[in-house]
């Protein structure tokens, strides 16, 4: 059976032809439920949260934080090959903090909610 894999709110994301529907964020769920929206599907699966203590918090916040260090040398370094420049990683940092790391925390829900 293929579902429409739900990471967003923006319906006009969703496959309407696909009315079977896994929903990533639970705060999705709850506001297709409160607007009985949900009974239009054929059926439906909801992501659990994932964390459910402090330390799973942490975890999760050490996982990133770790990933953002191990990479952003790297695309710091390509990034300054492909503009011909020679900005050091403070200047990367700063440039591509909050965005790199929404992307990575982003990669990481998927992965962790479905596997």
């Amino acid at each position: 059976m293929i579902k429409n894999f739900i990471v967003s709110g923006l319906k006009k994301l969703w496959i309407d032809e696909i009315n079977d529907k896994f929903i990533l964020e639970p705060f999705i769920y709850y506001e297709l439920k409160k607007t009985n929206e949900i009974n239009y599907f054929n059926s439906f699966e909801v992501a659990q949260h994932r964390r459910k203590t402090k330390e799973d918090l942490i975890y999760d916040n050490n996982f990133i934080a770790n990933k953002f260090n191990k990479y952003l040398p790297i695309i710091g370094k390509r990034l300054n090959n492909i503009h011909g420049e020679d900005f050091d990683e403070q200047f990367w940092r700063k440039a591509l903090s909050i965005s790199f790391e929404r992307y990575i925390t982003f990669i990481y829900e998927v992965y962790a909610n479905w596997t």
